[in-house]
């Protein structure tokens, strides 16, 4: 038995979940009747006249003036929660939307003068799976960069709303939470990176003099170290326009620096007695011969310098005229006996090696400004070099079998000692 309907389109008759397809009696046409009131017919989609013009290929009119999909089901199942017998099959459903669709494409043609011909590739057999491929490829990439567009928006939206919290951290207490268990540059960095949150605009930034010095230590230590976290953004760093020009705010005379001592003494307020013990270091180094005017201070650098005299500190060499051009250059350091840091106090220029009645004297003054500071300076090191054994005899410090003595009495308390040491590997030269 065959049964058409609906345009003369040819319907199953497993659809219709008849017992039979061949009649017997009148209960058999009973049920056909039963079974044709209960079906449910997909009633196509009444397409309003403005969008007639828009309407799909895919499709057909029926007898009735409805639009049906090319594929649609004609029988449908009954819905569970609509008894209606007028209901649309899934894909006539989508008629409406799809002509909704191609409006607004025309629309936007218009607006922006593009065409909306698609384009038809005709390819040869062989050539059709690889295009299917490409297709496919070209699919999964449009998805894969829309999911990246939905996380990046979902990261954005995160980020905004630890901002907003952020914003509303107060410094002091996050500082009273820490309370001991990091140091003060910690401390520093923390309260640097709550201010700096909260400026909506990174220029035009006010540093604290602490963060700016320590900020300072960093570009000299490692500078491309700075750059890594100040173009990452990684800490609230300042340019290094900024950071160059505050090193060329520094004062570089030779000699011993007022100003230096003072902010030395309050380092070592910080560090424990056991730390404070240490030794002075001197050495001489080769320069080359070069004279250049500051533009800032208006005079010569290259010639002998050995900074300002005093009351404890006379008849320094000095220059006398532009020959007198400085050739070497003596530096002296603190070094700790329990600390890992070296860290130089003076730097003076002179023309050949400083005689060692002037190194004699610089190094006493050396001794008697790191005394002051709270250091506890136990001697002095120092190559075998000529000008070096001349101070060894100016202090009474000998060598030799008979009478040996490596220390004197220290320069600042009677009941200490001030010992000499000599380089060990200055030694094996001899």
């Amino acid at each position: 038995m065959t049964c058409k309907y609906l345009n003369s389109f040819q319907i199953d008759v497993e659809k219709l979940k008849l017992n039979s397809n061949v009649i017997l009696d009148h209960h058999t046409i009973e049920n056909v009747i039963l079974n044709f009131a209960n079906t449910t017919l997909c009633s196509g989609t009444l397409i309003p006249n403005e969008l007639v013009k828009y309407k799909p290929n895919t499709g057909y009119t029926d007898c009735n003036g409805k639009f049906h999909h090319s594929k649609c089901l004609i029988v449908i199942k009954t819905s569970s929660h609509n008894n209606s017998k007028t209901e649309k099959c899934k894909f006539c459903v989508t008629l409406i939307s799809t002509c909704n669709k191609k409006k607004q494409r025309n629309l936007m043609a218009r607006k922006t003068k593009l065409t909306t011909k698609r384009i038809h590739i005709n390819v040869t057999p062989s050539k059709t799976e690889k295009l299917k491929l490409l297709k496919q490829q070209n699919k999964i990439s449009k998805q894969s960069q829309k999911r990246t567009q939905i996380q990046l928006k979902k990261l954005k939206q995160n980020i905004l709303q630890y901002e907003t919290k952020f914003n509303s951290i107060d410094s002091k207490i996050i500082l009273e939470n820490v309370g001991n268990k990091i140091s003060e540059n910690q401390k520093l960095i923390i309260q640097e990176i709550i201010s700096s949150s909260k400026r909506k605009c990174p220029r035009g930034n006010r540093y604290t003099e602490d963060w700016v010095m320590l900020c300072m230590l960093l570009h000299i230590r490692s500078p491309s170290g700075y750059n890594f976290l100040q173009s990452n953004q990684l800490l609230p760093l300042p340019c290094i326009r900024t950071i160059r020009r505050y090193l060329a705010m520094l004062s570089s005379t030779c000699g011993f620096d007022k100003c230096f001592f003072e902010l030395f003494k309050k380092h070592l307020s910080f560090k424990k007695d056991h730390q404070k013990h240490g030794l002075l270091i001197f050495d001489e180094i080769s320069l080359r011969e070069s004279v250049s005017v500051n533009s800032k201070t208006l005079n010569y650098t290259g010639l002998i310098d050995f900074g300002e005299e005093d009351e404890e500190l006379k008849d320094l060499p000095k220059a006398t005229n532009i020959n007198s051009k400085a050739t070497h250059g003596l530096v002296f350091m603190f070094q700790p006996l329990a600390d890992s840091y070296t860290q130089p106090i003076a730097v003076f220029a002179s023309k050949g090696p400083v005689n060692g009645l002037t190194l004699s004297k610089l190094i006493i003054k050396a001794v008697l400004l790191l005394e002051r500071c709270g250091a506890y300076v136990h001697g002095f090191v120092s190559d075998g070099a000529q000008t070096n054994r001349r101070v060894w005899t100016e202090f009474g410090i000998s060598g030799k079998l008979n009478s040996p003595n490596s220390s004197i009495e220290h320069f600042c308390d009677e009941n200490r000692r001030f010992f000499a040491f000599s380089d060990s590997p200055h030694l094996f030269k001899l």
